[in-house]
């Protein structure tokens, strides 16, 4: 238990060593496309790749035990965590090309910079879907810029219905309430507190303290009570990102409120007035 809480107190001094590199290896990059090359300057980018480099070993060593959370899916962290460790090993040998500067053709050192930029621009990105989702890049994306990766159908808010008889209440309105304001956090990918809501199953089962949906006990459903708290609270969810909507609250502790059946539809439903406004 020691051991693991050890390991845990490690991974989490991954995101401060993780802009380190990105920081001192683009620096050195860019003073030697943009410097004048003289050899007081070749210095200072070697130092610089050195920096960088060591603090990129800091940020994977400490990256590999928080990957060992349990907090992230293997297959997209299996990724991230092997281009990590190669980053490092590309960016000790760009030092060492860099420390014996006239050893090596124009072609090697502008081999090595490229290589590196485009290794920290994906390793980048592959950890910011871990973190944030795999939409966060592009979710707020101008429409034609969605189109044209060809999201525009998987990035939306509450789906439009012209019968409240075909809704069924928690796959048309609860879920993509989850989707939208949960799932950075606990879905497939990454399960904070060992909570995931992507699946109806996975919601019943809870997280690492247990169950987090008490039907017909607003009290006892941790999930509306951490979106309840005040947002300078630890607690509150979700700790990043837009938090939900009064009318999305509203919508949940209804369904609470009715049993949390994940079957029933609008029409099946004790509807109030406040709550008829909330849905039409």
């Amino acid at each position: 238990m020691i051991a693991l809480e050890f390991s845990t107190f490690l991974g989490r001094f991954h995101p401060l060593f993780v802009h380190l590199p990105i920081g001192f290896l683009v620096l050195a990059i860019l003073l030697e496309w943009l410097g004048n090359h003289k050899k007081k300057n070749n210095k200072i980018i070697a130092d610089s790749w050195l920096i960088g480099s060591i603090s990129a070993f800091a940020a994977a060593f400490c990256g590999w035990f928080l990957g060992d959370s349990g907090s992230y899916s293997e297959d997209n962290l299996f990724i991230h965590k092997w281009l990590g460790i190669a980053l490092v090993f590309v960016a000790f040998a760009g030092w060492w090309i860099k420390k014996n500067h006239n050893n090596h053709s124009k072609t090697i050192h502008n081999s090595a910079n490229i290589v590196l930029l485009v290794m920290l621009m994906v390793e980048g990105h592959k950890g910011g879907n871990l973190t944030h989702g795999e939409n966060y890049l592009v979710e707020h994306a101008p429409a034609p810029i969605q189109n044209l990766l060809g999201l525009s159908n998987k990035i939306e808010g509450l789906p439009q219905y012209n019968s409240p008889e075909s809704v069924v209440v928690y796959s048309d309105l609860i879920q993509p309430i989850l989707e939208s304001k949960c799932l950075a956090c606990h879905s497939n990918d990454k399960q904070k507190g060992g909570l995931n809501l992507a699946k109806q199953q996975f919601l019943q089962e809870g997280g690492e303290n247990g169950p987090v949906l008490a039907p017909g006990d607003l009290e006892e459903s941790e999930i509306f009570q951490r979106v309840t708290l005040s947002q300078e609270s630890s607690k509150f969810m979700p700790p990043k990102g837009n938090p939900m909507t009064y009318d999305e609250i509203k919508v949940l502790e209804w369904w609470i409120n009715n049993g949390a059946d994940f079957d029933k539809k609008v029409s099946d439903t004790e509807l109030n007035e406040s709550i008829k406004l909330v849905l039409l």
